[in-house]
């Protein structure tokens, strides 16, 4: 590859460079992160003591456990 002529002599080569470096950091950090297991704790709660009441945070709760369970997190529900 001759470095010298066309779009890489305005200076393209690094930015090739860095961006299959990142690609690669991106790809080596991420697949650690997809083997461990992940774990949520959903919580509906309507008694706080300086808001207002929610309407349905039991629907709420289960609507998020759903959502997590779909994205594969071992979710563990208090209502």
């Amino acid at each position: 590859m001759d470095f010298d002529t066309g779009a890489w002599s305005v200076g393209l080569a690094p930015m090739y460079y860095l961006r299959v470096a990142l690609a690669l950091c991106f790809f080596f950090l991420s697949s650690s992160a997809w083997a461990e297991r992940r774990i949520a704790l959903v919580i509906g709660n309507s008694a706080y003591q300086h808001a207002p009441q929610l309407a349905d945070p039991q629907n709420d709760a289960s609507e998020m456990a759903s959502k997590l369970t779909g994205l594969r997190f071992v979710v563990v529900t208090e209502a």
